[in-house]
């Protein structure tokens, strides 16, 4: 997924980038409302503004004005950041048409929570994650919630068979490598008797476990260990995209 910053302090613009970037989002930089109209024009796969309210030139309120009256662009939503959290600017970008505010310096959590509330559609997909790492369960849970999506964890095989019968499900990611019954049992248990769920398998057993064999079993997507956190996004951006 992709966001455009629109920041003329090079240092700001940085620290956003790499909160972005670690989280597993594409990033678009514009150092003026001038140059993020021209991405915008140029880029329809944006799907959210950072923007900062105080530059030269144009303000963020312009960039504001600009989407209230385009029709191409005026759906995609806008996070405004300002070094101030007065009052008098957060309610003008908010009755702008703004979907939150953030005041720098920014703090990577906030905006990580801010953002997933923007991108979370009325109905999230729901992921299921097995993994009878606890460690690898929290790291996955995490960047799923905070691109908008409801979770459910589950530490077994047998827990997520069990959990199935009474919860929907559109993706399952799971580790193959497990006590008692590993992942490969799972997905083909899960594809008899749930056949629209899709499956994305994630294993640090990749010599043994190969992309080509588990996608032949049946499996939607294939992750090694250790994984990046935008090829996880990506992959289930298309998986999630599949299953509707």
């Amino acid at each position: 997924m992709k966001v455009l910053i629109v920041e003329n302090d090079p240092k700001s613009s940085l620290e956003l980038n790499g909160i972005l970037v670690k989280n597993g989002f594409e990033v678009e930089q514009a150092a003026s409302v001038k140059n993020a109209i021209n991405t915008l024009q140029t880029d329809l796969s944006v799907r959210l503004i950072i923007s900062d309210i105080d530059m030269p030139e144009s303000t963020g309120f312009d960039l504001l004005k600009y989407l209230h009256n385009n029709r191409v662009h005026g759906k995609i939503p806008i996070l405004m950041c300002s070094d101030t959290g007065d009052k008098e600017s957060v309610l003008k970008s908010m009755k702008m048409g703004a979907r939150d505010f953030i005041i720098k310096p920014v703090n990577p959590d906030i905006l990580m929570e801010k953002i997933g509330k923007i991108l979370r559609p009325k109905s999230a997909p729901r992921i299921m994650v097995v993994d009878d790492d606890e460690l690898i369960l929290e790291i996955l849970e995490k960047i799923i919630k905070r691109d908008g999506y409801e979770v459910i964890s589950v530490t077994s095989a047998s827990d997520a068979l069990q959990a199935l019968e009474t919860e929907k499900v559109d993706v399952i990611i799971s580790d193959i490598v497990m006590p008692e019954m590993d992942g490969m049992e799972l997905l083909e248990k899960v594809k008899t008797k749930f056949p629209k769920i899709q499956m994305l398998m994630i294993t640090g057993h990749s010599g043994k476990y190969g992309k080509e064999s588990v996608l032949d079993a049946g499996a939607d997507g294939f992750v090694s260990k250790p994984f990046k956190n935008i090829e996880i996004m990506r992959t289930l951006q298309r998986l999630t995209h599949n299953s509707n």
